[in-house]
């Protein structure tokens, strides 16, 4: 586990700001590892703690009506998940399980929405990243209603 101000660093939302300010939102995080194959969040959970991958990946993924996985998304060493229903407060959306050995750094909702009162840079950057979420389910949205129609 590498639970240094530069394993923020890496974080996408962390990136752009100094050290001092990894370092206070690190002595914010609990940090956790899991082993490859291990669930993290399951769909309809109603936590709302917000997670960093610092080491390795996980898949989010969602299950048809009839039991058969689709995977929404993997995300690797640098992102982060869970941030929807910190927002939010509704149960979670997805299944998060690790694709291999994974660390990762977690903050309550309450920690995670002041730091991003704290830091404008984070905010910004959160907000980059959720209109990037948003505008990639668009797309998928309507691609899927397009072949429809074909």
């Amino acid at each position: 586990m590498n639970n240094s101000p530069r394993a923020l660093s890496s974080i996408e939302v962390f990136s752009g700001l100094d050290e001092q300010s990894r370092e206070e939102i690190m002595s914010r995080c609990m940090w956790r590892d899991y082993a490859a194959g291990e669930r993290i969040i399951m769909h309809g959970d109603k936590t709302t703690d917000v997670y960093f991958v610092t080491q390795g990946s996980v898949r989010a993924s969602i299950f048809s009506e009839n039991g058969r996985e689709v995977a929404f998304h993997d995300l690797a060493a640098g992102s982060m998940f869970g941030e929807l229903a910190a927002f939010d407060q509704l149960p979670r959306s997805t299944y998060v399980l690790t694709l291999t050995d994974v660390s990762l750094a977690v903050l309550s909702r309450e920690d995670f929405l002041e730091v991003l009162s704290l830091h404008p840079a984070a905010m910004a950057a959160v907000l980059i990243h959720l209109s990037g979420l948003w505008r990639v389910r668009l797309l998928r949205s309507c691609s899927a209603i397009l072949s429809r129609m074909d």
